[in-house]
C-alpha cells in the first residue's frame, strides 16, 4: 500500500476464483457516468466525481491489472450499486487485447 495523491492509501482490492473481487471505496465518494451525443454527432462518455470517487475508481482500475486477475474478468458499477443516479452503467473488463472485441 502506498500514499495517494489526496491523502488516501492505495487500497487494491485481492482478486479470488471463489469470491471475485471486494472493491474498496473511499468514504463519501460520489461517482457518476453519463453518456452525451448522437449516433448523427458521435457520442462522448463523461465520468464525473469527487476527489474521492475519483481515487475509487482508480483504485478498481488498478485492481484489474493485477497478474493474477484473468482476462474477461469484469466489474459491472451501476447506479442501483454503487454510481450516483443518474448514470449509465459502466463495466471495467480485463482483456489483454481490447482491439479483439471491435466488430
Amino acid at each position: 500500500m502506498s500514499s495517494g495523491g489526496a491523502g488516501w492509501p492505495v487500497d487494491l482490492a485481492r482478486y479470488s476464483k471463489a469470491t471475485g473481487m471486494q472493491l474498496n471505496w473511499v468514504e463519501d465518494y460520489r461517482l457518476r457516468v453519463r453518456v452525451l451525443g448522437d449516433a448523427d454527432r458521435g457520442y462522448e462518455v463523461v465520468i464525473e466525481g469527487n476527489a474521492a470517487g475519483l481515487h475509487s475508481l482508480g483504485q478498481h482500475l488498478l485492481s484489474l491489472s493485477q497478474p493474477d486477475v484473468p482476462e474477461g474478468f469484469h466489474l459491472h458499477l451501476d447506479q442501483e450499486t454503487v454510481l450516483d443516479a443518474p448514470s449509465a452503467e459502466l463495466v471495467l473488463d480485463r482483456g489483454n487485447d481490447p482491439g479483439a472485441h471491435e466488430g
